[in-house]
């Protein structure tokens, strides 16, 4: 089986527990203009946390997004080819080739 859904079915289980241990278990939440009586404390938690996920969609969304954007963007080939500029030789099994690039690298230094 694999390791997330065992890992899904154990939390499952284990806030089943919780809640039934807290079903009895009740309190008051007051909002400032109005209270809830007798509001089982599993279900407060559940809504904090519930609360706590909704707000934290938005900034994890979006710096995902801030990232991509950063980065720098890609250049298309014609622009690679045009634009580089290779300061180390080139091995391409010939070392004529090697030694004509030293030498002329030579001679544009001397200019």
């Amino acid at each position: 089986m694999p390791w997330k859904l065992i890992l899904f079915i154990l939390s499952v289980v284990l806030v089943t527990i919780f809640i039934g241990f807290n079903l009895t278990n009740a309190c008051d939440v007051s909002l400032g203009v109005y209270t809830f009586k007798n509001v089982p404390i599993f279900m407060s938690i559940l809504l904090a946390f519930a609360l706590g996920v909704f707000i934290m969609l938005p900034f994890t969304f979006g710096h995902s997004k801030k990232e991509k954007k950063s980065q720098n963007p890609k250049k298309s080939s014609v622009d690679v080819i045009t634009n580089t500029k290779s300061t180390a030789p080139s091995y391409s099994g010939n070392t004529s080739s090697v030694q004509k690039q030293e030498d002329n690298s030579k001679t544009t230094d001397k200019v």
